[in-house]
């Protein structure tokens, strides 16, 4: 959240005027995704109640703190690296007086992401065979399109298991299927 004191413009192209009693605005900088909202997700993806949910992730969580506790450390493959640090103590400025202050020495958390998580922040990321949105044409549309072209048609499926739809998108009118290589078992059989 921030805070922010309204101003309005002067008259006549003068000096902002402050706003009397300041307005106080409330707003988020950026949307915020809470434990809550995180259950939310968890249960509907997994079908389970809230209850479940909400004790798993939880569960989860508090395996995390004692895990830092203990062992300072923790590593989760593809997502990244909490470690506990230990910040020297340093000499800092209080923001409201500008006085010099002693900042005591402190353990901290620190995150670095693994690489899968920086390539998904970056846009780089293909999300566990699920290559874009459920967004899909379908084989209703191939058919249409194939009754009103002969022009050649190249279907893109970004399926996890495309095998199945391979013959059905054929039928339909696709002269070219493509599909990822990295979600076909055996390669050999990519030529088909």
């Amino acid at each position: 959240m921030i805070v922010a004191l309204g101003f309005v413009a002067g008259c006549g192209g003068g000096a902002p005027v402050p706003v009397t009693p300041p307005t106080i605005i409330l707003t988020r900088l950026l949307p915020t995704m809470t434990k809550k909202e995180i259950v939310r997700s968890v249960s509907e993806k997994l079908h389970l109640t809230q209850l479940k949910t909400k004790y798993l992730v939880q569960t989860v969580f508090d395996c995390i703190v004692e895990t830092l506790v203990e062992e300072k450390r923790i590593e989760l493959r593809n997502f990244g690296v909490f470690e506990v640090r230990k910040r020297a103590a340093r000499k800092a400025r209080n923001p409201r007086t500008g006085d010099e202050v002693l900042v005591k020495e402190k353990h901290v958390v620190v995150f670095k992401p693994g690489k899968a998580l920086e390539d998904a922040i970056q846009g780089k990321e293909k999300k566990r065979g699920h290559f874009v949105p459920n967004l899909s044409f379908g084989v209703p549309v191939v058919e249409a399109v194939r009754r009103t072209t002969q022009l050649p048609l190249d279907v893109h499926l970004m399926l996890q298991n495309p095998e199945p739809y391979l013959p059905v998108f054929r039928k339909a009118g696709a002269d070219f299927l493509s599909i990822h290589i990295e979600v076909v078992p055996d390669r050999d059989q990519c030529s088909t």
